[in-house]
């Protein structure tokens, strides 16, 4: 590399890095991870300022160098006196016999310290990268050496590995004190043999974290950053870089666990236990106790809520491009790329054409109306149902968020999946098994016989997931057995089951106002121990609103008084009165129907245990329904905190790709809104 080239590189690089501080300046207030994003693109800047340089100059997109420019650092020494006072005091006498003058000792001009430059500068970068190699093969003894982790953590993996979208593999290693991730095509946690003590709880966080890195490919930002400081380990300000992305990963990382539903107060002290066997490793910031002295400004940011603030991804990747291009100069022309809108710029705009669909229906102007939704939890309900899209590919989905005790839509994203009647699967079970608790039918320990997990109409048969035998009605629900459901719909009757379709509102249309609602059809007759019956009393059969059902389950969380839906809170600045709910349940009924939901969720055989929030205690239930996969149907309906419900929640996804049911696509998706619901603001 020769000195002018280098020079450029430097200049270059220091561009770079200096757009990176104004640009960290900027995110100050921002999400670590946004910061991260842009640390990121500084050092993919740096790394391939190098490889841009000379591909400018083969593209032709530099000038040539003047020629003059090269004559300069051609020129012979020997051409100028090496020491001109000497020679002049020398005898020209010609005398063979005159004595010479003293030899003078070689002396170093500029031009050899230019000419040293290169050569130092590649004996540093050889130095740093040498370093970088000898750690990385140290890692990979120690992977080739480290024994699969059993026990608890298999568990706490698929749940980790549910809410981050990544997995890796999780090795015991008796050579590391701390985990940490290693590997970049093939990441692995390494845990220490202490974690063999570790409860769920504690396991959950760890491996929350640790995906949290694979997700955001740490490792290989971790290689890249170490290729940046070694190509550029004489600027000050590259090594202050790669000391804030070690900091600002570590927070994304515990940004990612927090929103994935970890109680804040229980992940600081899963920290500090883990921080306090922390040592030096090769594993750098690839571990949840790296940058150990920072470990108080983490815990900090934990409790005091900063960790939790939303990324600001545009302005990040906006900030990136900039701090990634800006330094290349002339030797890069040329670049394009496009960004997504934020979930919270469409939040944003989710609320104007909202108002004007209820202006149409209650006559009044858009600028006249005030929604009951709430900003925040709008946008809270639109990422989780951009997320539930982007991983599933639904047809449609939905996310809706009630207050129960009023009845107030608080967020609906996906307004058209969520008026519409479809079948509603296994969340309709509730309404059967309400009704038979009500007329004293059944009780919530009367045992019924599931058999095999199939039963018989006929020519045709109900058939369960799984071999049950007998189960309590609180097991049938927690297990969503259909056998079972039909034995709850024997004992009440078709005639009953008829009668609270009706009183719990699902023969007239929803109070909500939005044109174009659809009224459900209850059947005049529902003929008692009929496999249409059944059909019906498990939700696949009738078709019917989920905001009918939101109201329903609204019900059960409020004591059970069931309220009118409403997305208007005043108009004109007056406000509007709400409709007195009517009685639909006793207060008994409705504690005991909440229990079920809690077992729903988190009994052994729950089939929503998805919807696990970290640190509260949340009810619900799963649903699937549908013949063919477009027309699937993946539904969870619950309320959290399940003792005393402040929300009650609908996720559904119609049509979705893969392996889809309530408990995979829409259970997560309740997860993700209620564990930011409930935490402080």
């Amino acid at each position: 590399m020769t000195l002018s080239v280098l020079g450029q590189d430097a200049l270059r690089g220091l561009v770079v890095l200096v757009l990176c501080a104004v640009a960290m300046l900027a995110l100050r207030r921002s999400s670590a991870s946004a910061r991260r994003l842009v640390l990121v693109g500084a050092f993919v800047g740096l790394a391939v300022l190098p490889l841009s340089s000379r591909a400018a100059g083969f593209l032709g997109f530099r000038g040539e160098v003047p020629a003059e420019t090269v004559k300069v650092f051609a020129e012979p020494l020997e051409q100028a006196p090496a020491n001109p006072a000497a020679a002049q005091a020398a005898p020209s006498s010609g005398k063979e016999g005159a004595v010479a003058a003293p030899r003078a000792l070689p002396s170093i001009s500029w031009r050899d310290v230019v000419a040293a430059i290169p050569l130092l500068w590649a004996f540093g970068a050889l130095v740093l990268l040498a370093r970088s190699v000898v750690s990385h093969v140290a890692i990979l003894r120690i992977v080739h050496r480290a024994k699969p982790a059993s026990g608890d953590a298999a568990s706490a993996l698929a749940f980790a590995s549910e809410r981050i979208g990544a997995s890796a593999r999780v090795l015991i290693s008796h050579e590391v004190d701390v985990p940490a991730v290693a590997n970049i095509l093939r990441p692995v946690i390494l845990v220490p043999p202490t974690a063999r003590d570790w409860d769920e709880t504690m396991w959950r966080h760890v491996l929350l974290h640790e995906l949290a890195h694979v997700r955001q490919a740490d490792t290989f930002g971790l290689a890249l950053s170490q290729l940046g400081c070694a190509l550029h380990w004489y600027n000050p300000l590259v090594w202050w870089a790669r000391r804030r992305l070690e900091a600002e990963r570590e927070l994304a990382a515990d940004e990612v666990v927090l929103t994935a539903g970890a109680l804040p107060s229980s992940y600081a002290r899963t920290l500090l236990d883990v921080a306090a066997s922390a040592a030096p490793s090769v594993f750098g910031a690839g571990s949840i106790a790296a940058a150990r002295g920072g470990i108080g400004k983490r815990i900090e940011a934990i409790v005091s809520g900063i960790a939790k603030r939303p990324p600001s991804s545009l302005v990040a990747r906006l900030l990136m491009f900039a701090a990634t291009l800006g330094g290349l100069g002339p030797g890069c022309v040329g670049a394009s790329g496009q960004t997504n809108a934020t979930t919270a710029a469409q939040s944003a705009t989710t609320q104007a054409p909202l108002a004007q669909r209820v202006a149409d229906v209650v006559g009044s102007k858009p600028n006249e109306i005030e929604l009951t939704v709430d900003p925040r939890i709008q946008r809270i309900a639109d990422e989780a149902v951009e997320e539930l899209r982007q991983k599933w590919k639904p047809r449609d989905a939905t996310a809706i968020v009630i207050e129960p005790r009023t009845g107030q839509i608080l967020a609906l994203s996906g307004a058209d999946l969520a008026k519409r009647n479809v079948a509603p699967g296994s969340i309709f079970k509730l309404v059967t098994v309400a009704a038979a608790i009500e007329e004293n039918a059944v009780t919530a320990d009367m045992r019924f016989d599931c058999g095999e997990g199939a039963r018989t109409y006929g020519a045709r048969t109900l058939t369960d997931a799984g071999s049950y035998g007998a189960l309590s009605v609180r097991e049938i629900v927690a297990t969503s057995s259909n056998v079972g459901a039909s034995r709850v719909f024997d004992a009440l009757g078709g005639s009953e089951l008829g009668y609270w379709l009706e009183r719990g509102g699902f023969g007239s249309m929803s109070s909500i106002e939005l044109a174009d609602l659809e009224r459900p059809s209850v059947p005049r007759t529902i003929e008692t121990g009929s496999i249409e019956g059944a059909q019906i009393a498990i939700g696949h059969q009738m078709p019917v609103s989920l905001l009918h059902l939101g109201a329903f389950y609204a019900a059960i969380a409020n004591g059970g008084q069931l309220p009118h839906l409403t997305l208007v809170r005043a108009i004109g600045g007056h406000p509007r009165m709400p409709k007195e709910p009517s009685r639909l349940l006793s207060d008994n009924t409705a504690k005991v129907l909440r229990s079920m939901l809690d077992a729903a969720v988190n009994d052994e055989r729950a089939t929503g245990k998805g919807a696990q929030v970290l640190g509260f205690k949340v009810g619900g239930k799963t649903g699937t329904s549908g013949s063919t996969p477009e027309d699937t149907l993946t539904s969870f309906i619950g309320m959290a905190p399940i003792d005393e419900p402040q929300y009650v929640v609908v996720v559904s996804g119609l049509g979705p790709q893969g392996d889809a049911t309530g408990g995979r696509v829409a259970a997560p998706a309740f997860a993700k809104i209620v564990s930011q619901l409930l935490r402080p603001r």
